[in-house]
């Protein structure tokens, strides 16, 4: 899996090692046409807004799923920007309806996707508002528990898979928080 933040397109390739080439891209129809990638893509399976400019994306399989069927869950920034294409109108992409178009201010989101490769869909199972960042992030599904890092913020939180916010912390200094991720640090070797 590849997250694409300048396209706001995740890419899953096969064959890395030996003859790369695009499984399915999951992305704006409108932002891929005339490109000769639009038949790579994923149909959604109801109307929402998509990620964009997301990071951290992360593979998460469930054995109650179908073969074939998995989760992606990523911080989606949920602010439309390429400066490798400063030309497209994010604002008229149809797929975007929920998404901002600054970096001072607007609402990014935790996004979990079910895909089903078979079917060639993706649906939004899940979304939880988070602090707003335009750029860096992460998030981290753990115990039952959300932590996202909301990284202009200098923040990162906790909350339960519904969306209930059990705290926050913020710190000072540098930057950005890049990412935050929680290890339990079992079977580690310290000498």
């Amino acid at each position: 899996m590849i997250s694409s933040r300048e396209t706001s397109t995740i890419i899953k390739l096969n064959t890395i090692y030996t003859n790369p080439s695009i499984d399915y891209m999951i992305g704006s129809e409108q932002f891929w046409d005339s490109t000769g990638y639009e038949s790579q893509l994923l149909t959604k399976t109801s109307d929402f807004s998509m990620q964009a400019g997301q990071h951290y994306v992360t593979y998460e399989e469930n054995n109650s799923l179908p073969k074939g069927q998995y989760y992606l869950y990523m911080f989606n920034n949920n602010y439309c920007y390429s400066s490798t294409r400063s030309d497209y109108k994010w604002q008229n992409d149809t797929n975007y309806t929920n998404a901002f178009f600054t970096m001072k201010s607007g609402t990014s989101y935790y996004y979990k996707y079910l895909v089903d490769e078979n079917a060639r869909t993706v649906s939004l199972v899940s979304s939880i508002q988070v602090a707003y960042s335009p750029y860096v992030s992460s998030s981290q599904e753990l115990h039952g528990q959300l932590i996202a890092d909301s990284g202009i913020q200098m923040s990162w939180s906790v909350y339960t898979l519904d969306g209930t916010l059990l705290r926050t912390y913020q710190t000072t200094g540098g930057k950005f928080l890049y990412r935050v991720l929680q290890y339990d640090l079992k079977d580690y070797l310290f000498q």
